[in-house]
Order: C-alpha cells, then sequence, then structure tokens
C-alpha cells in the first residue's frame, strides 16, 4: 500500500523490486501495489506492469500515459469507478465491495467478521510475521530475551529487527556517553530494572538530580553521590563481596573439574550503577577511587559489571575514568546524539564568530 513511499524509506529495495515485478509471473507470484499517482512510480518498475487500475486522478494527463489515447473520455465521479486496461483500450469499470454494508462502518464490521472466519478455518502453514521498529522497547520485553546471565539484552538492533545482548562476562564496564537530556538516565534505569528482575545484586549510586530515584525501592542499595557515608559503604561492601569471590575461585580451582563459567554461575551478579561520572568523582571522598579499581580488576569473570554514564568530555577526558575503563579492557559505547552535540557546537561558533567580524 503506497509503494512510493515503501521506496522513499528503503532506497536500495527499489531496483529488488524492479526485479521481482518482472520476473514475477514466471514464479507464479502476483505483486500487487498503490501510488497516489503513477509519475511517483520509477519507470523501471512501470515499464513491467500491464495491469492498472485507475482511480481519480489529479493530473488527468496520466491516463493516457496507462491507456494510450482518452478520446475525450473522463471518470465519472462516483466511488469505486475505475479505468482498468483491455487491450489497449480503457474499460470503465465499478470494483466490487469485499462485503456488504450501507456506510464503511458496516463494511469494515463485516470484513473483520470474514477475516476472523478464514483465520479459524485455516490449518495450512501461516505466513512469517514481518518485524518492524517499536517507537518505545519496554523491560519486559528485554527480560523475556534474558536467558542468560552473563548475555544482557540492550535493545533492538535497528537493521535486523532482532534483540542486541552483549556478553558481560567479557567486558565488565559498559559506559554509556551523550550530551545532557539524551537518555543516559532512562537506559541505565531499564538496566537496573532488567538486572534486578534477574535476582542479581544492583546498587545505585546517583548524580544530584536524582535521576534514578525510582530505582531507590527495589534495589540492594541506593545512595546519592553526596552521601559520603552511604556511597563508602557500598563501595566496600562490593569489594569485599569480590575479594570473597575471588578467594573462593582460588581454592575452587584445585579441582580438576573446575569450569570458570559454572563457577561464576553459581554466584548472583554485582551491578553497580554509577549515574553522572562528574558528579561523583567531585562530590566523593578520594579514598573511594582505589577501591573502586580494585573492584573492577578484580571483578573480572566473577559476576561483577559497572554502568557508568555521563558526558564525553567528562569521561574521556578524565585520567581516573579512564584508568577506570582500561582497567574493564573492552568497553561498551553508547554514543547518543553525538551528531545533535557537534552540530550545535558549529552552531553556536558560527555565532560567536559573526559576532565577533561585527564587532
Amino acid at each position: 500500500d503506497n509503494l512510493p513511499v515503501l521506496i522513499e524509506y528503503y532506497e536500495k529495495m527499489g531496483d529488488w523490486l524492479a526485479s521481482l515485478v518482472h520476473e514475477a509471473m514466471a514464479y507464479g507470484i502476483y505483486v500487487i501495489f498503490t501510488a497516489n499517482s503513477g509519475n511517483a512510480v520509477k519507470f523501471k518498475i512501470k515499464q513491467s506492469i500491464k495491469n492498472v487500475a485507475a482511480f481519480e486522478l489529479i493530473d488527468k494527463g496520466e491516463y493516457s500515459g496507462f491507456f494510450g489515447s482518452m478520446r475525450g473520455k473522463t471518470l465519472p465521479n462516483r466511488q469505486g469507478r475505475v479505468y482498468m486496461k483491455e487491450g489497449n483500450q480503457p474499460r470503465l469499470v465499478q470494483l466490487a465491495l469485499p462485503v456488504e454494508g450501507c456506510n464503511e462502518l458496516e463494511r469494515s464490521e463485516k470484513l473483520l467478521e470474514v477475516m476472523e472466519q478464514l483465520d479459524h478455518c485455516w490449518y495450512g502453514k501461516r505466513p512469517e510475521e514481518i518485524p518492524y521498529m517499536p517507537t518505545v522497547v519496554h523491560v519486559e520485553q528485554l527480560s523475556r530475551e534474558y536467558k542468560e546471565k552473563e548475555n544482557l539484552p540492550i535493545g533492538i538492533s535497528y537493521e535486523t529487527m532482532k534483540t542486541v545482548k552483549t556478553n558481560m562476562s567479557e567486558e565488565n564496564c559498559f559506559t554509556v556517553y551523550g550530551c545532557a537530556g539524551t537518555g543516559k538516565s532512562r537506559f541505565l534505569e531499564s538496566m537496573t530494572g532488567l538486572l534486578k528482575n534477574q535476582d542479581n545484586q544492583v546498587y545505585v549510586i546517583d548524580g544530584l538530580k536524582r535521576s534514578l530515584a525510582d530505582c531507590e525501592n527495589f534495589v540492594d542499595g541506593y545512595c546519592m553521590v553526596s552521601e559520603a557515608d552511604k556511597v563508602r559503604d557500598i563501595i566496600f561492601q562490593i569489594q569485599e563481596e569480590v575479594f570473597n569471590r575471588r578467594k573462593a575461585r582460588k581454592s575452587a580451582k584445585k579441582d580438576t573439574d573446575y569450569n570458570n563459567q559454572d563457577f561464576t554461575k553459581s554466584f548472583p551478579q554485582i551491578a553497580l550503577i554509577i549515574d553522572d561520572w562528574n558528579h561523583f568523582m567531585t562530590e566523593t571522598e578520594d579514598e573511594i577511587y582505589e577501591p573502586m579499581l580494585d573492584i573492577i580488576e578484580m571483578g573480572k569473570g566473577l559476576g561483577f559489571f559497572l554502568f557508568l554514564a555521563g558526558l564525553i568530555s567528562d569521561i574521556l577526558g578524565a585520567e581516573d575514568a579512564g584508568r577506570m575503563i582500561r582497567c574493564g579492557e573492552n568497553v561498551i559505547s553508547i554514543v547518543i546524539s553525538m551528531i545533535i552535540c557537534f552540530l550545535l557546537f558549529i552552531t553556536v561558533s558560527s555565532a560567536l564568530m559573526l559576532l565577533i567580524c561585527r564587532q
């Protein structure tokens, strides 16, 4: 329905459709499509079309493009009246309605009844569902795909329409970059709910704006960066747990049948969520820094993950953040609205240059 719009969204599909329309009949395939205008259909497709039903067209000259000379014929102003091609001549036809009804509402209701009857009576193979990109992806939808602890679903791929997962056993640092107001905190909130639904241990250190305040009631530990005692308690608690797991792993390795993956799965995952790296580093005490590095480095393969959000300039420009990220080896980075930020920078720079020139 409305082929030109489809090709506008998927430009590469135009040549493929032209080939399909050209060869379809040889394989028993019927291609039926609509368009608001014949001129909107690409020539490669239009030249292979043999059958046309033309309703009322704004450009009357298009009829001759489909049917040749119209010899003064005009289409009556009646719903359902069309010109169809019969040989080289246009033939006036009244199209049949799919069901009876006095108005559009009655016909729609009866058509739905017919569809339900067809659906009920059909026992053969059904067509595959066409995937589409939803406007909103809910945590509940991702949680159904969360079957292995280390494979965390984070969203849906725009290209394949399939769930995107990241293997957190290989990268235990997850950084989220982005400009202010681009959705970094909402992403962390979704990940917090997802992790907690799987009975993991989740700790949240929130920024001064309390963007993750809704998580306070269901996580294992919550505080703001300004609450120094609580921040210290969370960091030291995680450090102690990671240290105990490391000792347990060292002891378990003495067994001949030791398997690191099975060992890690025997513990709940520990996730530390930090919203706004800049607030964290300016508000927390220096004694927190080294324990954080220990946790990240020792936590590899022990079920510890760090989720870190902030402005890209705050994270990449900070030596302390860089050390933490390097401790986590590979970093999974989500760059949100960087193009918008760049365009904003160019706009402001241009405005300043113009002001300087005028002065």
